[in-house]
C-alpha cells in the first residue's frame, strides 16, 4: 500500500542526505589535511639543508638550536644540559642553554628563511586537496557498484559489440577443437576454398552489428514478430546471402515477395500448381515403396484435434488403397488419380479388389454406414488433384534433395491468401517429403540445405517438422521458421508440440509482438537469471538520532526480458538469442529490394475466360454433331459415353464444363452426344 505524501517526509529525506553529505565532507577534509601535513613534513625533512638556506652551517646551527630549545623546555635548571647532535656525519657536544643564547639571532634568521621555504612547500603541495573530488568520485562508483544487481547464474543480456567478440572467440575455439579431434584432415585447408565454409568464419550478416555464424545456423532459427515488425527484412537478408553463396534452399513464399525480389528462371524453381511457371512434378515420382505411400497419406490427411481420429485415419486407408491400385495398374497421372478418387463406392470396390494390398480400403468401403462419411472426408483433402491435372513431369523432390550438384539451387513454394486453401496440402506435403528425405541421408559437414518457412502458421501440419529440427543438423539441414504469434503454433501442433518446435530451435530472434501471451512465451523462452539485489530502506523520527538509511541484499530470480519490453520494441529492433551465447538487443535499418518478377502468373486454362472459350468450342462441336446427326446410323455410330468411337471431345474439357455447370461428368457426356444445344 502506498503511503500518503507529506512535506515533512520530503524535508527529512533532504535534510538527512545533507547531513550525511556534510559528515562525509568534513571527515574527508580532516583526512586530507593530515595527508598534507605528513607530505610537507617528509619533504622538509628530506630537504632540510635547502629549507634552511642551502648552507651546511645554517643546517647544523638550526638542528642544534631546535634540539637545545626542546631540552630547555623540559629542563628548568639555569645551567643547561649537555647534549649531542649529529650534522653531516659529525657529532657535536654543546650546552643547551649556552648554545641557544649564543646562536639565537643567527637561528632566528635561519628560521625566517625556513618558514618561507616551508610555506612554498605548502603551496606547491596544495593540489593534494583535489583528492577530495577523487574520494567523492571513488565513493560514488563504489555506491553504484554496491547497489548494482550482481549476476549469480543463469542467462545474461550483453551489448551487440560484446556478443560479436564472444562469437569470434567461440569460432576460434571451434576451429581448434576440430583440428585436435581430426588431426589427419586439414580442416582449415579443406574449408577455405569450399562453398561450405561453415567453420572458416562465414556468417549470415543480419545487421551492421551482428551476424549468425554458419556453424550454428544448423541449430535452426526461430523468428517471431507481429506484421510490420521487421521479420521480412531479416528473411530478405538471409535469402540474399543463401543465393549469393549458391546454397540449396526451399522457401515458403506466402506473400510472393521472395519470388518478386529473388526468382531467377535459370537457377530457381517454383512449386505452385496454379502458376504457369510451376515445376513439372508428379507425386508418383516420390513413391518408391509402401512406406512412402503411408507417409504421403499421413501428410495429406493429418489427424485433427477437433474430430474423431477414426475418420481421417480411415480416409488415409482408402487413399492408400487407391494409390496402390493406380501404381499397380500404371495409372500414374493426376488426371487418372482425380478420376479414381471421385468414383462411387460401388465403382471403386471392384477395382480395389483386383489388386493385392488394398484390403484395408476394401473393408472400410464395404461398411455402408461409414463408407459415405469416409469418402466425404477423403474428398475434402483430395480437391487439390483437380488443379494438378496436366502438371505431370519428371521432377522429384527426393532426387533433388539428394543431388548436391543440381543447377536449380532454390525452390520457391508459392502460397498466398488468394490460393492458400487450394494448394496448402501439397505445399505441406512437399516440405514433408524434403525433410524426410534429408533425415534419411548420411551425415555430412559439407552438405547444406536451408528450409526457410515464412508465415509458418499458414502451412498445414508438417508431420516431420520436429524430426527435421532434431535430426537434420548432422545431415546439413538448417531450418528457419518465421511466425507472427504462438497461437498459430498451438492451433496446429498443440501447446506441447509448439514448445517442442521452439525448444528445438537453438537460435531465437524476437521482434515486437502484439499479444501478451506471445510476449510472455518469448520472455520465458529467452530465460531468466539469479541476481543479488540491493534494497534501500529509510527510517525517520522526531529525533535526529532516529534518522537512518539501511541497505540489505537478497537473492532474486528475474527474467532477462520482460513481456512488456518485447511488446514495446520499435520496428526493426529485436532480441537475439544464439546457441551457447548470451542475449543481445540490436536493430537494423530498412532496406528496399528491387522487384524483378511477378509473384504469381495464373495458368491460362484456369481462368473463366479460357473456360468460356472452351465452352464455345464445345457448342460449335455440338452444332456440328446436330447437323450431321442424320448421317450416322444409330445402331452403328451412336456409342454410349464410354465408347471408343464417335466424335471426340477432350475429357478434361468435359471435367471443366461439369464443374462450371454443376453437372455430373457422365451426364454432360450423354447430353453432348445427343446434341443438346444447352451444352
Amino acid at each position: 500500500m502506498t503511503s500518503k505524501a507529506n512535506a515533512f517526509k520530503g524535508f527529512e529525506l533532504y535534510f538527512n542526505n545533507l547531513r550525511m553529505w556534510w559528515q562525509m565532507t568534513w571527515r574527508l577534509f580532516l583526512f586530507i589535511v593530515l595527508i598534507h601535513l605528513i607530505t610537507v613534513s617528509i619533504i622538509t625533512y628530506c630537504n632540510f639543508r635547502d629549507v634552511c638556506g642551502g648552507s651546511r652551517s645554517s643546517e647544523c646551527t638550526l638542528k642544534g638550536y631546535i634540539k637545545s630549545s626542546i631540552f630547555n623546555m623540559v629542563d628548568f635548571s639555569l645551567q643547561g644540559k649537555v647534549i649531542t647532535y649529529k650534522c653531516d656525519k659529525t657529532i657535536y657536544t654543546v650546552n643547551s642553554r649556552t648554545f641557544v643564547n649564543d646562536n639565537k639571532r643567527y637561528a632566528d634568521q635561519i628560521l625566517l628563511v625556513a618558514k618561507s621555504n616551508i610555506l612554498k612547500i605548502l603551496i606547491y603541495t596544495s593540489p593534494v586537496y583535489l583528492l577530495y573530488l577523487a574520494f567523492v568520485i571513488y565513493f560514488y562508483i563504489r555506491s553504484v557498484i554496491s547497489n548494482k544487481d550482481k549476476h549469480i547464474r543463469g542467462g545474461k543480456i550483453v551489448s551487440a559489440a560484446k556478443l560479436l567478440r564472444l562469437m569470434s572467440h567461440s569460432h576460434r575455439s571451434l576451429i581448434k577443437c576440430l583440428t585436435i579431434s581430426i588431426p589427419y584432415i586439414d580442416i582449415r585447408g579443406y574449408l577455405k576454398g569450399s562453398r561450405f565454409s561453415s567453420f572458416t568464419g562465414y556468417r549470415f550478416i543480419i545487421s551492421d552489428n551482428l551476424y549468425i555464424p554458419e556453424s550454428i545456423v544448423t541449430r535452426h532459427t526461430f523468428i517471431i514478430g507481429r506484421p510490420g515488425s521487421g521479420k521480412s527484412q531479416l528473411l530478405y537478408r538471409l535469402l540474399e546471402q543463401i543465393i549469393k553463396n549458391d546454397y540449396k534452399c526451399i522457401v515458403h513464399d506466402f506473400k510472393g515477395d521472395f519470388i518478386n525480389n529473388f526468382y531467377d528462371p535459370q537457377k530457381h524453381l517454383i512449386f505452385n500448381p496454379l502458376d504457369t511457371r510451376h515445376v513439372k512434378w508428379n507425386l508418383f515420382n516420390e513413391l518408391k515403396d509402401i512406406q512412402d505411400i503411408d507417409a504421403f497419406c499421413a501428410s495429406l490427411i493429418p489427424e485433427s484435434g477437433s474430430q474423431d481420429v477414426f475418420w481421417p485415419i480411415s480416409a488415409r486407408s482408402v487413399l492408400n488403397s487407391i494409390l496402390t491400385y493406380c501404381y499397380s495398374k500404371g495409372k500414374t497421372t493426376y488426371e487418372e488419380l482425380w478420376y479414381h478418387v471421385n468414383l462411387s463406392n460401388e465403382e471403386l470396390l471392384p477395382l480395389l479388389e483386383s489388386v493385392d494390398g488394398c484390403k484395408e480400403g476394401i473393408k472400410l468401403l464395404t461398411e455402408a454406414k461409414t463408407a459415405n462419411n469416409i469418402m466425404a472426408v477423403l474428398s475434402n483433402y483430395t480437391k487439390i488433384f483437380k488443379y494438378l491435372i496436366g502438371t505431370d513431369g519428371d521432377f522429384s523432390i527426393t532426387n533433388w534433395v539428394k543431388d548436391d550438384t543440381s543447377k536449380h539451387r532454390i525452390i520457391f513454394l508459392s502460397n498466398y491468401a488468394m490460393i492458400q486453401e487450394s494448394i496448402k496440402p501439397f505445399l505441406t506435403l512437399f516440405i514433408d517429403f524434403a525433410s524426410k528425405t534429408l533425415c534419411s541421408m548420411d551425415d555430412s559437414i559439407a552438405r547444406r540445405l536451408y528450409l526457410v518457412m515464412d508465415e509458418f502458421g499458414q502451412l498445414g501440419k508438417i508431420g516431420s517438422i520436429i524430426q527435421f529440427l532434431t535430426q537434420s543438423r548432422s545431415k546439413g539441414g538448417a531450418g528457419v521458421i518465421s511466425i507472427q504469434d504462438i497461437a498459430q503454433l498451438n492451433t496446429l501442433y498443440t501447446q506441447d508440440g509448439a514448445k517442442s518446435i521452439v525448444n528445438s530451435c537453438g537460435n531465437t530472434i524476437s521482434f515486437a509482438v502484439a499479444d501478451e501471451s506471445t510476449a510472455d512465451f518469448i520472455s520465458k523462452s529467452i530465460g531468466s537469471s539469479e541476481m543479488i539485489r540491493t534494497e534501500e530502506s529509510v527510517s525517520m523520527g522526531v529525533s535526529d538520532l532516529r534518522d537512518s538509511v539501511s541497505h540489505s541484499k537478497r537473492v532474486q530470480e528475474v527474467r532477462l526480458v520482460l513481456p512488456s519490453e518485447i511488446m514495446n520494441l520499435p520496428t526493426m529492433n529485436y532480441y537475439c538469442k544464439l546457441s551457447d551465447l548470451p542475449v543481445a538487443k540490436d536493430s537494423f535499418n530498412f532496406r528496399k529490394f528491387k522487384k524483378l518478377n511477378q509473384s504469381f502468373i495464373q495458368r491460362e486454362d484456369l481462368s473463366l475466360h479460357s473456360i468460356r472459350k472452351k465452352s464455345e468450342s464445345v457448342l460449335e462441336s455440338d452444332n456440328t454433331i446436330s447437323k450431321n446427326h442424320d448421317e450416322f446410323s444409330p445402331e452403328s455410330e451412336m456409342p454410349d459415353h464410354k465408347g471408343k468411337s464417335g466424335p471426340h471431345i477432350d475429357e478434361q474439357m468435359f471435367s471443366e464444363m461439369a464443374d462450371l455447370f454443376g453437372a455430373d461428368l457422365d451426364e454432360l457426356a450423354n447430353i453432348s452426344l445427343k446434341g443438346d444445344a444447352d451444352v
